[in-house]
Formats: C-alpha cells, sequence, structure tokens
C-alpha cells in the first residue's frame, strides 16, 4: 500500500490544512480489548508513514475501531 499512501502524501503535501482521520479496525478473533489494540496499532502505523512522507504529525488522526465498526460482515 505504500504506492497508495504516497499519493495520499502529495495530496495532503499540496493541500496544507488536510487533516486525515485513519481508521483501524480488526475482526472479531481475539478479546474486544486485544481487537481494540490491534485496530489502534494498524492506523498508527500508517499515520507514521504519513508523518515520514513530511506530514506533520497534528495533520493525521490515528482511531482504533476495534472490532465495532467492521468492514465486512
Amino acid at each position: 500500500f505504500k504506492n497508495i499512501l504516497n499519493s495520499v502524501a502529495k495530496v495532503m503535501q499540496k493541500y496544507k490544512f488536510t487533516v486525515a482521520e485513519i481508521p483501524g479496525h480488526a475482526d472479531s478473533r481475539g478479546s474486544s480489548s486485544y481487537n481494540m489494540q490491534l485496530s489502534g496499532l494498524r492506523a498508527q502505523t500508517v499515520a507514521d508513514y504519513l508523518v515520514s512522507q513530511g506530514i506533520d504529525s497534528h495533520r493525521v488522526v490515528p482511531v482504533a475501531n476495534g472490532e465495532t465498526q467492521p468492514l465486512f460482515s
């Protein structure tokens, strides 16, 4: 997904006031607390990558959703 994230970083570099909320998700395997932690780590990893591409850390907001907002049924 680096190509996609690089594209996101380019857009954010062009539009200096854009803030990106980065949702992290997990499935229902494991405990709710584990899944919340896992989804937070996933979102934080994406945020960290964008910061490594020159985006100010205040403009990326990682959000842990755990298993509360599944992408698929």
